[in-house]
């Protein structure tokens, strides 16, 4: 055991922690921006964001840019500022004037129409719905004064009504209704009546104010010219200068954000907390002089620029600390949160615990063994293990001291993941030894040598059941019982390293892979999810679960993937994640969600959720049907295009997910990223589109946005339903014409089931009815024809001396066309069989008598054998039917009698030779017509010989009576062919020797 090493009071070294917040994205012409310079915003009541530009004007939905210009109905191309009013119209001021633009057209009002100049640097629309035009240049420092509209005329007021000088650069209403307007040479109050002018002799910081704002809490905020800004109460002017901290020069935008902090933009940007003023340093936010600060609905802040664009700033959702706000190294492989709330963050130069304000860093200087730590945990008493690299081991911190624990003590290997059991009792995985066991005392291994499915174990997790899990390089081992088993993923061999295991709170349990995506086991079923259900890659290194049931991944290159059951989400760079390689993740008692990377640890604080717009765009099928909220397709149109978007600023372009389904046609909701879907072939009737948005947050759109579609006929079809309805009419009238046809058809068909039944009994008489007793043989047969007449026969005949013939024929055709030629050769037989005579005789008899009487298409196969009931022995003929089967008692099998001729009827000149065969006790003689032999299934496989030779061996070795093997024969016959037709008569005749 090593020695104990003892630290110091006052352990580690401690810093502050200084963390970065908010994250900035900067728009450019690249993305589609018209210009670089941006003199104004504002987002529309749809939730579009309106930029005025030196180059027309751009409306931005979160992931694309719409461009308009004097080409659509712009007054000019150089577009100072930009307001909606309270109807809905957007109103933009530009170098030529005002325009009005209601969503279709662009209107312009212009000094011919009473304003007072066409140069409109800024507008107002004040409490009463009154709109206010302030006229000039900003760099030419003219202006022509202000311009009121109450939408049908124009009055105006200049310096000779008592404003200090002609260029409007800023309009504010106050409180009180007053109108505040700034000017060159100071800033003016209108009380409706009088104005009163105020300079920097009157204590205002300069007399050039650009920009105007009143607070939440009545105060007037004056910026313009130099490196200050003022705040007036309605008594005093306060200034706020680099000794305050104020840090911006030339300002020229005012802005309060919902949370009360006021925003000031010019030759940079600030913001002020009412406390201390916050600058961005040039690096992390703009490079050029901010033209117009906004605020959007989800707590955004847009800054206008003079050359970079427009950049968006998200102040809530991250919080990121690197090495240069104090951490040891940026590269974070794990996090643990302490019994008191602290945050233990391991690193490759050491751990650190955060407690809100300072990071406390230990190394190897301060007793651990080891400056790599790989893992972090804390034990039940309250001790924290730190799991080394280098093969160092383990550290042991009770608070006071450290203990280490190395090869030397039994340990082998990186530490990779640690575990403390039900028991109280210690695991440790390793990365090339397998497990590691202590119980306090002392070490023990366990490796492949002991059924562990690989010795680099990554994750260990013990489940309510004492089941230990060890996700390792090769997949993943159960420990129960004293011994391992594997418990196999369904991923691809190679893919299933396992980097993490983790139970949610519906009692799933969660593993991570390295290529393979993640897998979730609900105790039954195993469900692999990848790229393809929109996870950000499947290299995953971590799993973690937040207080909405929500599942977060953490992935090599991809991000955080977030999942609610339903939809993917991601986080990435460009949502102000440090980096998308992400180790670990970790949610605090706070509901904070802690992502350690290889460029520092951020922490992730969703923002007040802002559900996200969505709206149908247009449905394109056989011509495009834009903003229509029903629309109407023939059904010739073989494809139908729905095209939307939804609109969320806080998710990166590209970002937003989308959950849509064609109600009437789709079971489900289904998911994509694109902004359009496409239908093929749907059917004729009634169908509603529905989509929502989901954005980075998994914030759903309150509803979904609709379009009724009603598939229909076309001109042709109608054209083919009126042709049919005539022929329909012509039908009815043909209908009642052979409406008697039809009476006497059914009349005519009744009488010929009637006769055909009467033929059947008739056939069926020349059959027995029953064998015949004879002592010590077993007789059983049976015909089965395929319609109510066939071609089948067969009889039993006793003969002088102790003899019985017993026959079968096969009639060629189907019946009646086999029915009649075989009741005429009953006819022969009966006569024939009177005289005394040998089989090869009455068997040319017979074919002689049937080739005189039958056309050249028919024949028939006869077979007759001759049993001598005194010796057994037994004569048989055959002309052309399928051999007997002889079953052989002695030898428990069964052959053929093979014995072959040509059918009867077929020439005059056959002789028919005969076979005498032995039977003994126990033997059986099957007949067989070739309707068994030939029978079909669905598949037209023929039930066959060998297959009847089988069921007969069965038959006779289960001891069967004549009677129930020629009833297994049917039933087998029947269970092969299944739904097939029968397509031929059926006899089977059995002879048996009973013993």
């Amino acid at each position: 055991m090593a020695a104990e090493k003892v630290i110091p009071s006052g352990l580690g070294t401690r810093v502050p922690a200084k963390g970065k917040t908010g994250h900035w994205r900067i728009y450019g012409v690249p993305d589609g921006l018209a210009s670089g310079v941006v003199y104004d915003l504002v987002q529309d009541r749809q939730g579009y964001i309106w930029m005025g530009t030196t180059n027309g004007v751009s409306r931005y939905d979160g992931e694309t840019f719409t461009h308009f210009s004097r080409e659509d109905g712009l007054a000019h191309d150089l577009v100072y500022s930009v307001l909606e009013d309270r109807e809905g119209n957007l109103w933009f001021g530009t170098r030529g004037g005002v325009s009005r633009y209601d969503g279709e057209i662009f209107t312009t009002l212009t000094v011919e129409d009473g304003l007072t100049s066409n140069s409109v640097w800024t507008m107002l629309e004040d409490r009463e719905g009154t709109l206010w035009f302030g006229t000039g240049m900003f760099l030419e420092d003219v202006g022509n004064g202000v311009s009121r509209y109450d939408g049908e005329t124009f009055t105006s007021f200049t310096v000779s009504d008592g404003l200090p000088h002609g260029f409007i650069a800023s309009i504010a209403q106050d409180r009180e209704g007053n109108l505040w307007f700034g000017t060159h040479v100071g800033v003016s109050r209108f009380d409706g009546e009088v104005f009163t002018n105020f300079t920097a002799r009157d204590g205002l910081l300069d007399d050039f104010i650009a920009s105007i704002l009143e607070d939440r809490d009545g105060n007037l905020w004056f910026a313009g010219g130099g490196s200050c800004i003022c705040r007036y109460d309605g008594s005093s002017f306060e200034k706020f200068t680099v000794r305050e901290g104020f840090s911006v020069e030339t300002v020229v935008a005012a802005m309060e954000d919902n949370e009360g902090n006021l925003w000031f933009g010019g030759g940079g940007v600030v913001w002020y907390d009412g406390n201390s003023f916050n600058p961005f340093s040039s690096h992390e936010a703009l490079s050029s002089m901010a033209l117009k600060i906004y605020e959007d609905r989800e707590g955004n802040i847009w800054v206008g620029t003079e050359g970079g664009g427009v950049g968006k700033f998200e102040t809530e959702s991250f919080l990121t600390f690197t090495q240069n706000g104090g951490l040891p190294d940026n590269q974070v492989y794990s996090i643990h949160e302490d019994g008191k709330r602290g945050l233990w963050f391991s690193t490759f130069k050491g751990v650190c615990r955060y407690d809100g304000e300072h990071f406390t860093i230990l190394t190897s200087q301060d007793g651990m063994e080891d400056d790599f730590v790989w893992t972090v945990i804390e034990d039940r008493e309250e001790n924290l293990w730190f799991g080394h690299g280098y093969e160092k081991g383990v550290s042991r911190y009770d608070g006071e001291a450290i203990q280490s624990f190395t090869k030397e003590d039994g340990l082998g290997g990186d530490i990779k993941a640690i575990c403390q059991d039900s028991s109280g009792h210690f695991w440790f995985g390793t990365m090339q030894s397998g497990v590691n066991f202590y119980d306090g005392d002392s070490f023990s291994s366990f490796t492949t040598r002991e059924g562990l499915v690989n010795d680099s174990v990554h994750a260990i997790y013990q489940g309510a059941d004492g089941v230990l899990w060890f996700g390792t390089v090769g997949g993943v081992s159960c420990y129960a019982g004293g011994s391992f088993s594997h418990f196999p993923l369904p991923v691809d061999e190679g893919l299933n390293w396992v980097r993490s295991i983790m139970p949610d709170s519906r009692g799933n349990l969660w593993f991570s892979t390295m290529g393979g995506g993640v897998v979730c086991f609900d105790g039954e079923v195993l469900r692999n999810f990848t790229t393809k259900d929109g996870l950000g890659t499947n290299t995953v290194w971590s799993i973690a679960e937040d207080r909405k049931g929500r599942m977060w991944f953490g992935t090599w290159g991809g991000g955080v993937s977030i999942y609610d059951g339903r939809t993917f989400q991601t986080l990435q760079e460009e949502d102000g994640l440090p980096s998308n390689m992400v180790m670990f993740l970790l949610e605090d008692s706070d509901g904070h969600m802690w992502c350690a990377t290889n460029k520092g640890v951020a922490r992730f604080s969703p923002p007040e959720p802002h559900p996200p717009g969505v709206q149908v765009d247009a449905v394109v099928a056989d011509r495009r049907y834009a903003g229509e909220t029903e629309v109407s397709v023939p059904a010739s149109v073989e494809l139908v295009v729905f095209e939307f978007h939804g609109m969320s600023f806080r998710t990166r372009p590209g970002g937003i997910v989308y959950r849509y389904r064609l109600k009437g046609y789709d079971e489900d909701w289904r998911t994509t990223r694109e902004r359009r879907v496409e239908y093929q072939g749907i059917p004729i009737g009634d169908y509603t589109f529905e989509v929502m948005a989901v954005d980075r947050d998994l914030v759903y759109s309150e509803q979904p946005a609709t379009v009724e579609l009603k598939v229909t006929r076309d001109a042709r079809d109608e054209q083919i339903d009126e042709l049919e309805q005539r022929v329909q009419e012509r039908t009815r009238e043909l209908e009642e014409t052979h409406q008697q046809l039809e009476e006497a058809q059914a009349q005519l068909i009744a009488e010929l089931e009637e006769e055909l039944q009467t033929a059947h009994e008739m056939q069926m008489g020349l059959m027995p009815d029953k064998p015949p007793r004879i002592e010590g043989v077993e007789i059983a047969g049976v015909c089965i024809p395929t319609n109510h007449v066939g071609g089948d026969f067969f009889q039993y005949f006793a003969r002088s001396g102790d003899r019985l013939a017993v026959c079968t024929a096969d009639v060629t055709g189907h019946a009646m066309e086999a029915a009649i030629p075989v009741v005429m050769f009953s006819g022969i037989l009966e006569s024939q069989m009177e005289f005394d005579q040998p089989l090869g005789e009455l068997f040319g008899k017979l074919n002689r008598s049937l080739c005189r009487t039958l056309n050249s298409r028919t024949f028939v196969c006869f077979s007759m054998g001759e049993l001598d009931l005194r010796s057994r022995r037994l004569e048989l003929a055959n002309g052309g039917c399928p051999f007997p089967y002889h079953y052989r008692a002695a030898k428990q099998d069964v052959v053929e009698l093979e014995i072959e001729a040509y059918p009867l009827g077929i020439n005059a000149e056959t002789e028919y030779p005969t076979l005498t065969v032995q039977l003994e006790l126990g033997d059986r003689l099957v007949f067989c017509s070739d309707g068994i032999i030939e029978a079909e299934n669905p598949d037209g496989d023929f039930f066959g010989f060998d297959r009847t030779a089988e069921i007969i061996a069965r038959g006779c070795a289960d001891g069967l009576t004549a009677d129930s093997l020629l009833e297994l024969i049917v039933e087998q016959v029947e269970v092969f062919s299944g739904n097939a037709p029968q397509g031929d008569d059926r006899t089977v005749v059995v002879m048996g020797m009973e013993k």
